[in-house]
């Protein structure tokens, strides 16, 4: 199927993390208060941090609390809405405005929240559907002091750059 196909508005936020020519975008889901904004402020607020194995790993914010899906040929783009583009909500300070704006990035993967007692320890591959599209999905519990550091490594894991041992 190719082409593109009408697209959906989702309660998430995004961001797009490089590393020389990988590229992987990132849909944050969970409630309200779960984490997601306080997330993509860790990432982005923080570059060249984390393992990257072809230069400095920059992580760019995509959107922040609707994200527009559109599915193109095989792949999902994630945007922001038009009004929301470049803004993060800071929890406790307010709406700022980010100096960059992330250009519509592909999603590679989903990481849904999942409270830390709530989840597997050694789980196993998962994907959901998308707009048609099967994709892989984590779950991790986003509020976690470790959670930046987490989807890097998934990043990594997506790349090709780390190995998951059995």
């Amino acid at each position: 199927m190719s082409g593109k196909h009408p697209g959906v508005l989702v309660h998430a936020t995004a961001v797009e993390l490089l590393c020389g020519q990988d590229i992987a975008g990132v849909l944050l889901t969970g409630p309200p208060g779960s984490g997601k904004s306080s997330l993509a402020l860790a990432l982005v607020d923080q570059p060249g941090l984390g393992l990257c194995a072809n230069g400095p790993l920059i992580t760019r914010l995509v959107s922040d609390d609707q994200v527009s899906l559109i599915r193109t040929g095989p792949d999902i783009v994630m945007s922001a809405p038009d009004t929301l583009a470049g803004l993060l909500e800071v929890r406790g300070m307010g709406i700022v405005q980010l100096r960059e704006v992330c250009p519509p990035a592909r999603l590679a993967f989903v990481v849904e929240h999942q409270p830390a007692g709530q989840q597997e320890r050694l789980p196993q591959a998962a994907a959901t559907s998308l707009l048609g599209q099967q994709v892989p999905v984590f779950q991790a519990d986003l509020a976690a002091p470790a959670a930046a550091s987490r989807i890097r490594v998934l990043a990594q894991l997506h790349w090709g750059q780390l190995q998951l041992v059995d």
